[in-house]
Order: structure tokens, then C-alpha cells, then sequence
């Protein structure tokens, strides 16, 4: 049965709409389930750009999605759509932090933000008004739109000041010449007329209008959403998240096909999911990476050993962060698994690059590295 939390593990992210969870909701999760996620090549490759090249994910308003994320698109498979619902799973799950970017305004019945702001006539809701300057002639109190007032050049002035912009205005009333600049005169911004009704406004009525349900409202009828800017979370321990996605990289650069997270269905027919499956020379080969605060046990390499076991992989190399016990390197042994281990990735990733080397022109390699 679907569930409105769950994470899908390949595939499309329709499963996880940004409108379902908020960045202040949080979702309990198991050691698996936690690292399953943490795997999904989209998680990897976010959390990748964040610590290598850029050190915010900003939205970009889009009239189609509301927002997008370009830097996520551009580095990853996910469509416009999926990424805002991803990035707040990432919230969830500490991996990421949430910051108000951006407050916008949309349809309160079909949600789009695609609405048009209209400036209405507050006596007939004309939208057929103008903005005019007005003047008025203090000595005969008359006022009306600049438009009204007869623009005269004064010639004598103008040939004597060498400007033949200089102009006057005349009084419609009682047409007496006026100097803008003479205290007689008092000029005025901001007022609206209908070309409908004739009448006149110090401001319009301003509503909006959706584009795609047609419908008008005004500003207490329509919703707001709040747009988000990302960065990494303070509470992640960068040095004990594995980043596979440059192991995937690295694999790529050799030659190997990869794929994280990797799916291969066995012959009992259950269908096995390792955190990288890479295809090189006619082999396939599994790769599952295993952190501990301390040391690997064995359990995790018997869930290994099972689960390729049954997919009849070529081989099953396990990298180990930071050390294994010695009965997991036995068991290694017996079981034919590659262990690598070591403190830091960029030495697991120099020993991993040599053992995936080795492997595409051998089928044997010591149990060990």
C-alpha cells in the first residue's frame, strides 16, 4: 500500500510532492531505511554539489512549476517537478536546511501562479484607465490633467536662453500663461481616470487575475506560498556520509557502467538492491558501503554475500569505513567478497580505483585490500 511518506528508491520522485511535507516536519526512520536513502543517486549528487560547488540551492520563480532549482536539474535526472519534494525530504531527514527565499502569490481554486495584477476604475472596475499628472492654478483654483492644460512655447524666452524646450502652460479656465516653476502653479502625481466614466481616482482597485481558471480576486482571496533556498544541514557530519557518487565517477572514468543505487533481481525472484551495480568486460559487479563509529561487523557482509548470492553477480566488493573485524575479514575470505576499508574516502577511492582496474582484466584479486 502506498504511503504519502514513502521514498521511492528508482524511478520517478512523483512520490514525493513538495506540498505534503514541510520543511518543519521530521520522519522517523530506520538505520536501513536511513541509508537507503542516503544512497539514491539524486541525495548523493545534491549533497556533492553542496560540498564541492556551490553552498545554496535557490528557487527560481516559474509560472509552469511554480519554481525550479536549476543547479539540481542540470547535475541530476529529475524533472522540474520532482525536485522541490526531494530537497524537503532531504529536510527531514537533517540532511539539509530550509531558509524563506521567497513569498509568492497564487490562485486560492487551481493554485497556479500565473495571475496578472489589474488596476480597475473604483467607480465603474474599468480596467480602460490612465495615469495623469494634474495641475492646478492657485489663483483661480482650477484643476484638471496636464493634457487639458495648452503647452505654449514661449519663443522670446526660448531664443533668448539659447532653449527650445522651454514651455509654458495655459489656464483653460481663465487663460492666463503659467510658468511650471511659478507659485502660481502646483503639480501633482498620481492620479488615475477612466476612459469609461470620466471619473478620477487617487488610486485604483487592484485585483487579480488567473490565467488558467480565469478567475478574479482579490488580494484577501488568494493564497501564498512560500519558496525555499537550501543548504547543508549544520547537524550532518560530513565525515561520516559517503558520498558514492564519486565512487560512481571514478567507476565511469575506468571504463565500468554504473549504476547507484543498483537493482538486480535473483533467482528466487526478490529483487536485490545494492548501492552501486557496475557492468565492465562481461561482469557484473556489486558494490555495497558499510560506515561504523567504531568497526564493520560481519552482519553486513552476510547480508552481502546473500543478496549477490542469489543475483549471480561475477563479484561482490564491500568497502568498509572506517575497519572490519577479524571475523568479518575471515569471513570475507571464505565468501569470496573484496573488502576495502580504510579512514577517509579518498583513500578508499585510490584503493577502490586500483582493485576495479585490476578486475576488468582478472576475475581473481586477493580477499583483502
Amino acid at each position: 500500500m502506498h504511503n504519502e511518506n514513502s521514498i521511492e528508491a528508482k524511478g520517478s520522485f512523483e512520490s514525493l510532492p513538495y506540498t505534503t511535507i514541510r520543511p518543519s516536519q521530521q520522519i522517523i526512520l530506520s538505520e536501513e531505511e536511513t541509508r537507503g536513502f542516503y544512497s539514491l543517486r539524486p541525495v548523493q549528487q545534491i549533497i556533492n554539489l553542496l560540498t564541492k560547488e556551490i553552498n545554496e540551492l535557490k528557487p527560481v520563480f516559474d509560472l509552469q512549476y511554480t519554481c525550479r532549482y536549476p543547479s539540481v536539474e542540470r547535475m541530476s535526472e529529475l524533472k522540474p517537478h520532482e525536485v522541490p519534494g526531494l530537497l524537503e525530504h532531504m529536510t527531514s531527514y537533517h540532511i539539509l536546511e530550509s531558509h524563506l527565499h521567497e513569498k509568492i502569490i497564487v490562485c486560492d481554486r487551481c493554485s497556479s501562479p500565473n495571475l496578472a495584477t489589474r488596476y480597475l476604475c473604483p467607480h465603474c472596475k474599468s480596467m480602460s484607465i490612465s495615469k495623469h499628472r494634474t495641475i492646478e492654478h492657485v489663483s483661480c483654483s482650477y484643476i484638471s490633467i496636464e493634457d487639458e492644460f495648452l503647452i505654449a512655447k514661449n519663443n522670446d524666452n526660448a531664443i533668448n536662453e539659447g532653449n527650445s524646450n522651454n514651455n509654458n502652460f495655459i489656464c483653460p479656465r481663465c487663460k492666463t500663461k503659467l510658468h511650471p516653476n511659478s507659485p502660481d502653479v502646483k503639480i501633482n502625481e498620481g492620479w488615475f481616470f477612466c476612459n469609461d466614466c470620466s471619473q478620477r481616482s487617487r488610486e485604483p482597485v487592484v485585483v487579480y487575475f488567473c490565467r488558467e481558471c480565469e478567475r478574479m480576486m482579490f488580494v484577501g482571496d488568494v493564497d501564498f506560498k512560500n519558496l525555499y533556498a537550501y543548504t547543508l544541514s549544520k547537524s550532518v557530519d560530513m565525515s561520516k556520509v559517503i558520498l558514492i557518487e564519486p565512487i560512481r565517477e571514478i567507476l565511469e572514468q575506468i571504463g565500468y557502467q554504473a549504476e547507484s543505487p543498483g537493482y538486480i533481481t535473483g533467482k528466487s525472484g526478490i529483487k536485490h538492491r545494492f548501492d552501486i551495480v557496475c557492468h565492465g568486460e562481461n561482469k557484473a559487479i556489486v558494490i555495497d558501503v558499510r560506515y561504523s563509529d567504531v568497526i564493520v561487523n560481519e552482519s553486513d557482509l552476510i547480508k552481502l554475500f546473500g543478496a549477490a548470492f542469489d543475483a549471480k553477480v561475477d563479484r561482490s566488493i564491500m568497502i568498509a569505513i572506517p575497519d572490519v573485524t577479524d571475523a568479518t575479514f575471515s569471513l570475507a575470505k571464505q565468501y569470496g567478497i573484496i573488502v576495502i576499508k580504510g579512514k577517509e574516502m579518498k583513500d578508499v577511492s585510490t584503493k577502490l580505483e586500483k582493485v576495479m582496474r585490476s578486475l576488468l582484466s582478472s576475475t581473481s584479486h586477493k580477499s583483502a585490500i
